[in-house]
């Protein structure tokens, strides 16, 4: 029997004269044509083998069925708009293909954001960022932190998959994420069945997707970066070539007679994309604030009911122990009086073999931690200690758990799993004394009520 062969068939936006003559050739010579239904019309007159067609989704059965077509000998196109390797069945394919006695071909397409921003200028004339909005297989904090990094950054962005029925506000979630460092007035395009039938052009400003209910699937959303501008309707961003932007996009607020509620009202309200309580809300904006980075909304995690053990301490009078003298200066000694929380750092001496003077110290207050919230903003070894003494039965009633470094510190946060406690972390090597105390006195200003 013949060795099978799989074509992964990039067919750009499905209409002949955007097709590659490779594509065009192997889907005229294949046996077989498997695919989402709505490809496998858009390339039928072309197509000379049995067409296989599947619903939306079934991306895995696809490629399951392609695969097999191809083991009995067939010569199997599996078609995906655009380019196959860029969001596309390429990955997939290759992935479910290893180990199976066929032979595999790519065939590139003209992928779909290059069409579709040829409909609207040269808004991808520089460097750009390419993110999808889906959530079905990325977790959407993750896309959130994506979007963060990009927008600081002074690049395009192109946004695929925006919306669908159960995705509505997924595009207004990212642009208020975008609008955390770029102007209100960015250049922005939509292009909706680009080629197509049913193509929809719209060049709009970035602060008008705010609050857009918006749930096609087949738009490319365009976002513009300091080097972008509007000319006749069309969207033109330039190399450099007459303006140098900046190395990251920068934020300056409007003059204020109160910096810091200026500040904090900022941030808040370019928090919509994250699902927080009210008082985790509260605590990621100081936090944020302490930090002046955004992406630490992403990063943190409040686990086992952080807020209310935390707020419950406090309010009931209890002790709150630090790393560092400098997280004790930093907290808000008069509100802490006015609870009557006790706020004391770990004592400093000579540690002997073994511990660090930091583990030490949390050690000699061993009998006054099962009291207390523990806070840790700078040295690792204190919750990796916080471990030993759970082992031993001894554990805080809650943890804020972000020292900052590049030794130790990400295996340190992961003891936090381990604790059964509740805490609240910064996930990665950022993290730090100011963000600690930031957290605290936020705690504690929600707890004055």
């Amino acid at each position: 029997m013949a060795r099978g062969s799989l074509h992964i068939v990039g067919i750009g936006p499905g209409v002949l004269e955007h097709m590659s003559f490779a594509a065009k050739r192997v889907l005229e010579e294949c046996s077989f044509v498997v695919g989402y239904e709505k490809y496998v019309r858009q390339i039928e007159y072309v197509a000379k083998g049995k067409a296989i067609s599947f619903p939306m989704g079934k991306e895995r059965e696809r490629v399951e069925v392609a695969i097999n077509l191809a083991e009995r000998g067939n010569r199997v196109a599996l078609v995906s708009s655009g380019d196959p390797g860029i969001y596309g069945m390429a990955s997939l394919a290759l992935e479910l293909a290893e180990g199976r006695d066929i032979d595999v071909e790519i065939i590139p397409g003209i992928p779909a954001l290059t069409f579709a921003a040829s409909k609207v200028g040269v808004p991808l004339g520089g460097d750009f960022s390419l993110i999808s909005l889906s959530d079905l297989l990325i977790p959407w904090e993750k896309i959130v932190f994506n979007l963060d990094r990009a927008s600081l950054c002074d690049v395009s962005i192109v946004l695929v998959n925006p919306g669908s029925s159960k995705r509505r506000y997924h595009l207004a979630m990212a642009a208020n994420t975008i609008l955390r460092y770029r102007l209100p007035d960015t250049p922005v395009a939509i292009v909706e069945n680009a080629f197509s039938n049913g193509e929809r052009i719209e060049v709009t400003s970035l602060t008008e997707l705010e609050d857009r209910e918006f749930t096609s699937m087949n738009a490319i959303v365009f976002v513009g970066c300091s080097r972008t501008r509007v000319s006749d309707g069309r969207m033109i961003t330039d190399r450099g070539y007459f303006r140098k932007g900046p190395l990251v996009n920068e934020v300056e607020l409007e003059g204020s007679e109160d910096i810091e509620r200026a500040s904090l009202d900022f941030i808040k309200r370019h928090l919509k994309a994250h699902n927080f309580s009210h008082m985790e809300k509260e605590i990621v904006t100081r936090m944020v604030h302490a930090a002046a980075d955004f992406s630490i909304a992403s990063l943190v995690e409040f686990k086992e009911g952080f807020c209310e053990r935390a707020s419950e301490v406090l309010r009931n009078g209890g002790r709150v122990i630090v790393d560092t003298q400098m997280a004790l200066s930093g907290i808000s000694k008069a509100i802490a009086d006015e609870l009557g929380v006790e706020v004391k750092a770990l004592p400093k001496c000579e540690p002997p073999s073994g511990y660090t003077k930091s583990a030490w110290g949390l050690r000699l207050l061993k009998d006054e931690v099962a009291k207390s919230l523990v806070v840790v903003g700078n040295a690792p070894t204190v919750l990796m200690e916080l471990k030993r003494l759970a082992d031993e039965g001894v554990k805080p009633k809650a943890v804020i758990g972000v020292p900052v470094g590049f030794v130790g510190t990400v295996r340190a946060k992961g003891v936090l799993k381990e604790l059964g406690v509740p805490y609240l972390t910064v996930w990665g090597n950022r993290g730090g004394t100011p963000i600690a105390v930031a957290a605290v006195n936020a705690l504690l200003r929600l707890a004055c009520g």
